[in-house]
């Protein structure tokens, strides 16, 4: 992933320079863009487990519905 991304890791002073250049990691920066990749994947867990309880319950009442009508 850094040899990939290294001049956006640079760009965001993750590393000092291009590694191949002795670049230094900051490990301050690092925890930050680790913590705020956590928290938006959160966000995005919540959403889609809220939308799932959604359909499941509009599949419940469909499916009460289908049952009535081949009763």
């Amino acid at each position: 992933w850094v040899d990939t991304n290294e001049g956006d890791l640079v760009r965001l002073n993750i590393i000092g320079e291009p590694l191949s250049e002795g670049g230094l990691i900051n490990y301050t920066g690092l925890a930050r863009l680790n913590t705020g990749a956590i928290w938006q994947q959160q966000e995005q867990h919540l959403t889609l487990v809220e939308r799932v309880d959604e359909l499941e319950g509009q599949l419940a009442i469909a499916n009460t519905a289908l049952a009535a009508l081949t009763a």
